[in-house]
């Protein structure tokens, strides 16, 4: 997701960041999945039993984006993860215990992963 936001912002994105889903965007080629920068399942939200989703915040300056992942399902049999996680424009993946990401504020909570 990182580099697929550096690459948008780089190149076709003119400076701003892009959305992760066709639906989302607000114009026509806003998005990562519509300039082949995600695979279609990826963009399509849902992948290996997590949800993703992509938010730019390009009305400021310097322009933001954050990334996050979350468990798909999360009933007590059949859960697909018990961690969330969550990357913003700094490159760090963060990640906690959790059944969803909220906001920006939520992925800057985690803790940093790895090193």
């Amino acid at each position: 997701m990182h580099s697929s936001e550096a690459v948008y912002q780089s190149t076709m994105g003119n400076g701003n960041f892009g959305f992760l889903k066709v639906a989302d965007e607000p114009a026509a080629g806003q998005s990562l999945t519509g300039q082949n920068l995600v695979d279609t399942v990826l963009g399509s939200g849902s992948k290996s039993g997590y949800n993703f989703d992509a938010i730019p915040d390009n009305t400021g300056n310097p322009k933001l984006f954050y990334a996050k992942a979350w468990p798909a399902n999360t009933a007590a049999v059949t859960r697909t993860g018990n961690r969330s996680f969550g990357i913003t424009e700094s490159g760090v993946l963060r990640g906690g215990v959790a059944d969803a990401v909220a906001d920006r504020a939520a992925v800057l909570a985690f803790n940093p992963l790895g090193n």
